[in-house]
């Protein structure tokens, strides 16, 4: 059975989920810190501070935003989404595999957080573009539902290792570093971590498979256009050989006294001349036919032409009438129009036929009141043309005004139309600010979410919510908010701007920060606060795939979007540098009021920058530039002629 795109279309944005539920583990650190922390602690690394395991979240995210740009690459050199994200998503196990055997915390950087983190990357946004080339006019639709796996990861995955690591629901002993760890009579959960992530890889396997065999080959994918190209070429090259190979044949033949030459050869040349004329001939008639139905046009157009004469002819009137209105049709089917020009050929009429009978009447005048007649009639006729006048020239400013609206409506297409097309290549889009300040924008947008997604754990310890379970479930809601709110987020800019929703993000953002401090009194609170402050942090990452799309176009926003990652990178860094440092001597309810202003600072940047990129300038320069070109080559042509 032959599936139409649509069916395609919403296959591959299903594999896409699904694939994104393994590569989603970089936001499972806030689920997995503790329990690898405790295992390296009880291993070989004793010293290993729980602030210090915080560090790979970061890590990772930058080496996601490292692998970004080379997914689409890969797509373009190996022509196949479907298998390289097959293959890039089992080589993604294999690393949680091989990172079950490291025995030194740095080790497990290097595999999960930077290796993990660069082909997972590579991964990220191929589902999202191939998404993208079966629903262009659904980017929200597409990027909220496949990020929506993403996030779901660490709320799926999360459950499931907890499940592997502590079913027993044992608690975590505080040390004299201020955090809490599996160590003491709890030290078994820390000893199950390897077994646990052995059985995660398994998993992780079994659903890249399944998930990539849904993603669907599109023919105007990255790289296509190109292969078809080339083949074209090569056959072309491969009829040229061909057709030098008969031409240097026949060239031998003639060079042959013609005694010598074979009859048979003799009968083929006939047979090909034959073969040529008759190609001329279909050519001539076919030249034939074209001109006949030019002819066939021209009598039409000169019949118009013959009618509208006759009647300018029979109406001088409607001769000015013609003039006043600059370049009018006769054959309008304008109904206001018709009726203006048909009331105006009737007072036309009217005045034609008073002066007429007013001539004869002066004339049988005996010639002793003429004069006077002359001068009343003369300023009657005067005053209706003046009236006639005014009248066309209120119709001449109205059609200036509707040709001006005309003109108006035909560059606003243009300019979208351009627009659409985006950045002309990477290189165009780098050179804008507004790429630069859309960077600054994303470090800012999601400073206060992802301080509260790597760190929720230690918030709920330092409001004395202890109970390792209860942290698990805070977890879950974390996860499902990150998730869930991707596709609703993304949804909602099918019908409002970015602008619009970024702008309610932040201030909700701005109202918990501020409010965060007062969910200690409950653990009820705290996880809805937790949640709440999460379903921004997928509502910033849901929506910026259609932002950089937006702004640079699908192809090289999807070139770039990686490196918005990078500023998503540094903004974790910072909440390490704030949890490392300031966290043991303001706490973080104080660092929350830092994240207020952070927000704050968003919003204005927000409001009061133009993010916007007018394209049409660019485009409109290089085809001003190619006609110079072309009128330049076409007056040397005729110089030389």
């Amino acid at each position: 059975m032959k599936l139409t795109n649509t069916q395609r279309g919403l296959l591959t944005v299903f594999g896409g989920f699904t694939v994104h539920l393994v590569i989603g583990a970089v936001f499972m650190w806030g689920t997995l810190n503790v329990y690898i922390t405790s295992y390296f602690r009880q291993l070989n690394d004793e010293g290993l501070a729980l602030s210090v395991g915080g560090a790979i979240f970061p890590v990772m995210m930058l080496s996601v935003a490292t692998g970004m740009p080379l997914g689409i690459k890969a797509v373009q050199l190996f022509g196949s989404a479907r298998y390289y994200v097959m293959a890039a998503s089992i080589i993604c196990s294999f690393l949680v595999f091989i990172s079950s055997y490291c025995t030194y915390f740095w080790q497990y950087v290097l595999v999960f957080g930077i290796l993990f983190g660069l082909f997972s990357g590579t991964i990220y946004f191929i589902p999202i573009y191939m998404g993208y080339l079966y629903f262009p006019k659904k980017k929200g639709f597409v990027s909220g539902t496949v990020l929506c796996g993403y996030g779901l990861c660490s709320l799926v995955m999360g459950l499931t290792f907890f499940s592997f690591v502590n079913p027993d629901n044992l608690t975590q002993e505080k040390d004299h570093d201020g955090y809490s760890y599996f160590q003491g009579s709890s030290v078994i959960v820390a000893q199950r971590v390897p077994e646990a992530l052995r059985k995660m890889s398994l998993i992780y396997v079994i659903l890249s498979v399944f998930g990539s065999c849904f993603i669907m080959y599109h023919p105007n994918q990255i790289g296509e256009e190109e292969r078809r190209l080339k083949k074209l070429l090569q056959e072309k090259k491969k009829k040229e050989e061909i057709l030098k190979h008969k031409l240097d044949f026949l060239s031998s033949e003639q060079l042959k006294p013609v005694q010598q030459q074979d009859k048979r050869m003799s009968e083929i040349l006939i047979q090909k001349k034959k073969e040529v004329l008759q190609q001329n001939i279909e050519i001539i008639e076919k030249q034939e036919k074209v001109i006949e139905k030019h002819i066939e046009l021209q009598k039409i157009e000169d019949q118009q032409k013959i009618q509208y004469i006759y009647s300018a002819g029979e109406n001088n009137q409607e001769n000015a009438q013609i003039n006043y209105f600059g370049n009018y049709n006769p054959n309008d089917n304008d109904d206001e129009r018709n009726a203006q020009l048909k009331q105006t050929n009737t007072t036309s009429s009217f005045i034609q036929t008073k002066v007429n009978i007013d001539m004869i009447f002066m004339e049988e005048d005996g010639g002793q009141n003429r004069k006077a007649h002359t001068n009343e009639y003369v300023e009657e006729i005067e005053k209706e043309i003046e009236a006639l006048e005014m009248s066309v020239k209120l119709d001449q400013q109205s059609l200036n005004k509707e040709t001006q609206k005309v003109e108006q409506i035909q560059k606003q297409l243009e300019k979208e139309e351009y627009q659409k097309m985006g950045a002309p290549s990477v290189y165009e889009a780098l050179k804008k600010p507004q790429y630069y300040m859309s960077l600054l924008l994303a470090f800012l947008a999601v400073a206060f979410p992802i301080i509260i997604n790597g760190n929720y754990k230690s918030v709920a310890k330092d409001y004395g919510f202890l109970n390792d379970s209860y942290q698990t479930l805070v977890g879950a809601l974390v996860s499902a908010a990150n998730g869930l709110s991707r596709p609703a987020y993304a949804s909602l800019l099918d019908k409002f701007t970015f602008k619009q929703m970024l702008t309610c993000i932040l201030c909700f953002q701005i109202f918990l920060s501020l409010t965060c401090q007062l969910t200690n009194v409950n653990e009820v609170f705290f996880a809805i606060w937790m949640f709440l402050i999460n379903t921004t942090f997928g509502g910033v990452l849901a929506m910026w795939p259609v932002f950089s799309a937006q702004l640079n176009g699908v192809k090289v926003g999807s070139t770039i979007y990686g490196t918005y990652w990078w500023a998503f990178g540094f903004s974790n860094f910072l909440q390490f540098i704030f949890v490392y440092f300031l966290k043991p001597k303001i706490g973080f309810n104080n660092i929350f009021y830092i994240y207020t202003g952070i927000a704050f600072s968003a919003l204005l940047l927000l409001r009061l920058y133009n993010f916007q990129i007018d394209w049409s300038t660019y485009y409109k320069k290089k085809q001003e530039k190619e006609e110079k070109v072309v009128a330049l080559e076409v007056l040397q042509i005729k110089t030389l002629n």
